[in-house]
Formats: C-alpha cells, sequence, structure tokens
C-alpha cells in the first residue's frame, strides 16, 4: 500500500472503533495512559500475516471501555508526535520483521520517549534471523534446539523467512553453513496407528500465554516442518495433543515465556516450542510477531464444535477484549496508567 492507503486504512478502522453503531467506543476524556498503534511500513495494518487486522479494532475498544486512549500511526511523524512525556505511552509497532525493518535513529528516539514499546523496532531484526535469534535467546537461558551432531539427522532451515523448505540432513558435515542448523528433534507422536510430527504454538502477550495450540503434520508427508494449513482436521486427534503436549505442560511454557520477554522485552509474539517425545523437553523453534492466528483459526473452523478448549479462537472480538485485559493488567503490575489522567 501506498502512503494514502495506509492512510486510508487507518482511517476506517479509527471511524470502527469509534462508532456507537459497530460498538464503538469513543476516546476517554481524561485518559489515564495512551496507547499508539504504530504501522509504518507499506503493509499498514495488514503486516504481512500478523493476525493485527481483524484484532486492533477490537482490542482498542477495550482499551477506551478501561479509560487509556488509543491511536494509530501510520507514519513516524505521526508517532514522535504522540510520544510524550506527559503521561504514560505504550508504543505497540504494528510490522512484518520477516519483510520489513524500521529500525532508525528516529525510531530509536520516538521508542526510548514511550514509557514502554511493545515490539521494539531492534527485535524485529533479530527474531528474523534464526541464528540471530539463536544467539540472542541462548544468552537469557532460553531453551534452543541443540547442535548438530553425528549421532543423528540435522535440521536444516533458510536462515531468514517464513515458510522456506527445509531439509533434512542424514550427515551433519554436509550442512550448508549458510544456513540455520540444528540437530533434529524427534517430535512424533502416535495415534490411531499413524505418526504425526507436531509443535506447540504460544500466543502471549509480554510473558502472558493467551492462548497454546498444537499443530501437527503426518509423517508419511515426510516433512517434520509443522504449520496450521498441515494440520489433520481430526477432532479426536486434537483433542488428544492438546491433552499430551499443552495441558499438561503449561508451566514449563510459562517458564519460557517468562524468558523470551526478558530476552525481547515486552511483545505481541507467537512462540513455537518443540517438545522431544521421549524426554519431554521444550525447546524454541523459533518466534514471530502475532497479534492473533488467523490462519490457525480458519484451518480448523470446521471442527469448532469439538475443539471446546479453543473456544477463544473463534471470536475475534472476545479475543481481542481478553488480550486488552492480559495487556492492560500487565501494565498495572508495573504501576504504568497509574499517573494522573493525561
Amino acid at each position: 500500500m501506498n502512503t494514502i492507503e495506509r492512510k486510508l486504512q487507518a482511517f476506517k478502522l479509527e471511524r470502527q472503533i469509534s462508532r456507537p453503531r459497530a460498538g464503538g467506543i469513543a476516546q476517554p476524556q481524561k485518559p489515564r495512559a495512551r496507547v499508539i498503534i504504530g504501522c509504518i511500513t507499506r503493509s499498514g495494518l495488514s503486516a504481512n500475516g500478523k493476525g493485527s487486522k481483524v484484532f486492533v479494532a477490537p482490542f482498542c475498544q477495550e482499551l477506551r471501555r478501561q479509560g487509556v486512549a488509543s491511536h494509530i500511526c501510520t507514519s513516524l511523524p505521526q508517532i514522535e508526535r504522540l510520544v510524550d512525556t506527559s503521561g504514560d505511552t505504550i508504543l505497540i509497532n504494528v510490522f512484518g520483521e520477516d519483510h520489513y525493518a524500521i529500525t532508525s535513529q528516529r525510531m530509536a528516539d520516538a521508542e526510548s520517549i514511550a514509557t514502554v514499546v511493545f515490539n521494539r523496532s531492534d527485535i524485529g531484526s533479530v527474531i528474523a534471523d534464526k541464528q540471530a535469534s539463536l544467539d540472542h535467546f541462548t544468552k537469557f537461558g532460553v531453551p534452543m534446539p541443540p547442535v548438530p551432531n553425528s549421532a543423528g539427522p540435522t535440521f536444516s532451515n533458510a536462515r531468514i523467512g517464513t515458510g522456506r523448505s527445509v531439509e533434512v540432513i542424514e550427515n551433519a558435515a554436509h550442512a550448508d553453513p549458510g544456513r540455520y542448523n540444528r540437530a533434529m528433534i524427534n517430535t512424533v507422536h502416535e495415534f490411531e496407528g499413524r505418526s504425526y510430527y507436531t509443535s506447540v504454538r504460544l500466543m502471549c502477550i509480554a510473558d502472558q500465554i493467551v492462548h497454546a495450540m498444537v499443530r501437527a503434520r503426518p509423517r508419511d508427508q515426510e516433512d517434520p516442518s509443522v504449520h496450521s494449513k498441515d494440520t489433520p482436521l481430526d477432532g479426536p486427534l486434537l483433542r488428544y495433543l492438546q491433552e499430551e503436549l499443552v495441558r499438561n505442560r503449561m508451566d514449563a511454557y510459562r517458564h519460557i515465556a517468562r524468558q523470551m520477554c526478558e530476552a525481547t522485552g515486552p511483545c505481541f509474539i507467537a512462540h513455537d516450542i518443540l517438545v522431544e517425545s521421549e524426554s519431554k523437553t521444550a525447546s524454541l523453534c523459533e518466534a514471530g510477531f502475532k497479534f492473533f492466528d488467523s490462519t490457525f483459526q480458519k484451518h480448523i473452523l470446521p471442527l469448532r464444535s469439538e475443539l471446546p478448549f479453543h473456544a477463544p479462537l473463534f471470536d475475534n472480538t472476545a479475543y481481542a477484549q481478553r488480550a486488552a485485559k492480559i495487556f492492560l493488567n500487565w501494565l498495572k503490575l508495573r504501576r504504568i496508567g497509574e499517573r494522573e489522567a493525561i
């Protein structure tokens, strides 16, 4: 989108947020804090599949109900005008880190003025590069896949980009050093006579898990890279995997979420976790900015009645409202938004 298209998109969304007939809420007259949604790339609020387009309106409406103002900015000058020190200001950057870098001295200066920043510009370039992510997250104790060795296969992926083709290499010495190479983690689970590669996605706000889901891929497809679209539409399978890999392991996932927040600062983010089938050890596969997982929601929609634990995913508005309350509670625990009204 060009600049005019981005501004028009933001204008329409602002009207939706405020329009009473659409459940809209006007800006609070004396806000206790100000949230700035910064979407300054060519993708605007669409943000390359980050789920922000369906998330932002109900999220901002809930913020306003709770006395927090919200503003959508499509340019850095707009952000600079709104970020100030007269009250608590929270900047939320919305951008596809695999497609754009928004780092600059002006952005760094604006971020330094904000009370707190979610999805910091410099962290985008870290999580966009799998090797840089590994190096950075390891410093904070985040469990990552181990180095390749001759005892087992190597999982090889492109360092940058999402949805790229992967390779499983039997001899680690043959792996391309320019790619992201780690020891292959066995995530296979058996169910009713079939085998499935698995991964767990944690949808997080800062160090808080909003929702967790299991994705799976039949092993006979001979591709261990698991995405939402690969997940079989099999209710009994997904109920079994949710019990095995989510419900029974939430304490471990909460610990990883806290470690990741220390590593990245507060973010709206998805963490993809690999659980080794025998040891049950959890490792972070990768992370990416994410507000709502529309792809997974649409994929499993036919199983809505069979998956009650995914109820939050089937209502965009309810999910965003819940996310807003988690977000505001995170701020409250840090006494952000408790100054005199702006």
